[in-house]
């Protein structure tokens, strides 16, 4: 398995040889690290715009602290009318996005009771030598 940078490097150089449009995809559960590892280790070098329906959702929340009011935080955690609204807000910037031509990077939850799809089809849709993502059941909580 390669590391994350020569990951990255091998990625942009086969997109710039392809001039095809780059498509990311960052897996893991909420908490896992997803944007944290886009900020901290992929966008400086990528260099687009990471599309998260949680920042969004966050962004029509009140955060007063360093917390958000609990009232928000359970409406952003078990309300799943705003869950959909947030995850159609995503839906509705990627389609602008991909409209438009412009490149961006998102993410998504894996989430166990899919029948379908998943990181196993994930690595048959985008394999890359080198790049696939654990097959297992997760031994943690943070992003592959």
């Amino acid at each position: 398995m390669r590391t994350l940078p020569t990951a990255v490097e091998y990625l942009l150089v086969a997109q710039r040889k392809s001039k095809k449009p780059i498509a990311i995809i960052l897996a893991g559960h909420n908490g896992s690290g997803k944007s944290t590892m886009w900020y901290g280790h992929l966008a400086d070098t990528i260099q687009i715009p990471l599309v998260n329906a949680d920042r969004m959702m966050l962004s029509l929340l009140p955060q007063t602290g360093a917390r958000l009011p609990e009232w928000a935080e359970r409406l952003r955690d078990t309300n799943q009318s705003w869950m959909q609204v947030a995850q159609q807000g995503v839906q509705a910037f990627v389609a602008k996005a991909m409209t438009r031509q412009v490149p961006f990077a998102t993410v998504f939850l894996l989430v166990p009771s899919f029948d379908t799809g998943g990181i196993p089809t994930i690595n048959r849709e985008c394999a890359i030598p080198g790049l696939l993502a654990p097959t297992g059941s997760p031994t943690s909580n943070r992003a592959v």
